[in-house]
């Protein structure tokens, strides 16, 4: 059962298994070597390659057929992607470069420079964006506002991409500094698509998403079924098959009234997204079940969705991300370790919690800090009543949320749900960094009250169970290092992916 690690396809008979009709079952043996096959292509293939898989793999005497999107897809996606510095793909403006090299996707030093260039001239103030073609989760991204700097930051980016992911590309988009991140999940069955509506994620931190909503509360008609459209003409254009999601900023403020379009296009991602829930939430389609009969073979009919008449929203999701992590006083989130003594969650009408945390349980700071997922949502017709409903409830969920013994976000997460600009949507994706000096005070504040309202109530000799997690000191002494080297003290695991 060989398979090509310059593609990743399994060499398949010519009677190869066809998911729609066939009824095969895959024997132990047949799994296990399938299984240790595909690991090890997959540890010796570009990130980039890996990404772009969406390839029905088959073998022999069984079959496998990989659940995100068909081959097909992913490919005529990427072919899509990689336009010159600006192009238009099916009547939509893209505004990022991704480079001559249809192998990695990368952006050279000159290229970028020369794109950045060109929207100087257009727009003496503007500024650009690195980013990771396999990147995610904001990791080897970079913010430059001059050009005298782009080298630089050029060098980190592809270092950190590289640390991260396994792969150095990088490529640019133009920044654009007020907007609101939005994406359209998409279905497709190969021959149709089909949107089940957006979800909003612009409470991020530096590029992170943090929390997301569905339906985004403060998105007209017209202008979403603008997104919608755009994301469906992509999607038909490659014959998208299985889920998707196709990303777009869309300007917010002064740049809306600007001669800008309204909103460009960012980013498709062929899978599953990790706020699917919130679309799942106000749909009543469980997104899981679907990707997965979809990759069988099933078409959207069969599943019962007419692209026709998709489900309207029932009322409104938002998504909160429960992350391991330390901020430190410039708000910059640093993994943390420990293990949880307490993990109380919350539960009740419109309350979900997705989670691998457990009394007990020790994560790793080498993965991913994601400990829970606290989905709140509320059936009522979407609006500014309905937005305020679920986040009544979800501070009533955040505050029963008790995990102890490892730092969390959960303070932070409080603070958003009862802040102003959020109540009132005033929100664009780089709201937080700007708010940041009035919520570390109150964060401040916050830990200062409960530390002093548990020391008055505690029992005698009893150990504070809400209290933050003591701080590891440092080594009374060291041994000092080799003559010509130094010694770097690292306050969380990690790679150091430069040294200057």
């Amino acid at each position: 059962m060989p398979i090509n690690t310059s593609t990743g396809v399994y060499s398949a008979p010519s009677n190869s298994w066809n998911p729609a009709v066939a009824d095969t079952v895959i024997n132990s043996d047949d799994w296990n070597a399938i299984r240790n096959d595909m690991a090890d292509a997959m540890s010796r293939v570009p990130a980039t390659t890996r990404a772009l898989w969406a390839t029905a793999a088959q073998v022999q005497d069984g079959a496998l057929v990989w659940g995100g999107t068909a081959s097909g897809s992913a490919n005529a996606l990427a072919v899509a992607l990689s336009p010159p510095i600006t192009a238009y793909i099916a009547g939509l403006e893209i505004s990022f470069i991704t480079g001559s090299s249809p192998n990695t996707g990368a952006a050279t030093l000159a290229e970028v420079a020369a794109f950045f260039a060109a929207q100087r001239a257009q727009d003496p103030g503007c500024a650009l964006l690195l980013k990771a073609v396999a990147g995610g989760g904001g990791r080897g991204m970079r913010v430059v506002t001059d050009p005298a700097a782009l080298a630089e930051a050029h060098a980190r980016c592809s270092a950190e991409a590289l640390a991260a992911f396994g792969v150095g590309a990088v490529y640019a988009e133009r920044l654009m500094a007020r907007a609101r991140h939005i994406e359209v999940q998409v279905l497709g069955d190969g021959r149709q698509v089909m949107a089940l509506g957006e979800r909003e994620c612009s409470l991020q931190r530096r590029f992170q998403k943090l929390v997301e909503v569905a339906p985004s509360p403060g998105l007209g008609g017209a202008l979403r079924q603008q997104l919608v459209d755009a994301a469906l003409t992509l999607a038909r254009s490659c014959g998208y098959q299985g889920l998707g999601t196709f990303e777009f900023l869309v300007a917010d403020g002064p740049q809306a009234d600007a001669a800008a379009p309204p909103f460009v296009f960012i980013e498709a991602n062929p899978r599953l997204q990790v706020e699917h829930t919130v679309t799942e939430a106000v749909t009543g389609i469980d997104l899981v079940a679907t990707q997965i009969a979809l990759a069988a073979g099933a078409t959207l009919a069969s599943l019962g969705l007419d692209p026709q008449a998709p489900p309207p929203p029932r009322g409104t999701a938002v998504q909160w991300r429960i992350n391991a992590e330390r901020l430190d006083d410039a708000g910059q989130a640093r993994p943390a370790s420990g293990r949880i003594t307490r993990c109380e969650l919350p539960a009740g009408p419109g309350v979900r919690v997705d989670t691998h945390a457990r009394t007990g349980l020790a994560p790793s700071p080498h993965h991913d800090t994601l400990l829970a997922k606290l989905i709140v949502h509320h059936a009522g017709l979407p609006g500014a009543s309905t937005w305020t409903e679920v986040l009544r409830r979800s501070r009533r969920a955040l505050a029963e949320c008790r995990i102890d013994g490892l730092a969390t976000n959960l303070p932070l997460l409080r603070l958003l749900a009862a802040d102003d600009d959020v109540q009132h949507d005033r929100l664009h994706t780089r709201w937080l960094e700007a708010r940041w000096p009035v919520l570390a005070a109150e964060l401040t504040a916050e830990l200062a009250a409960g530390l002093a309202t548990a020391l008055a109530t505690q029992a005698p000799g009893a150990a504070l169970a809400d209290a933050a997690p003591p701080a590891v000191p440092p080594p009374a002494t060291e041994d000092a290092p080799p003559e010509g080297h130094h010694a770097l003290r690292a306050a969380m695991a990690g790679r150091v992916v430069q040294w200057a």
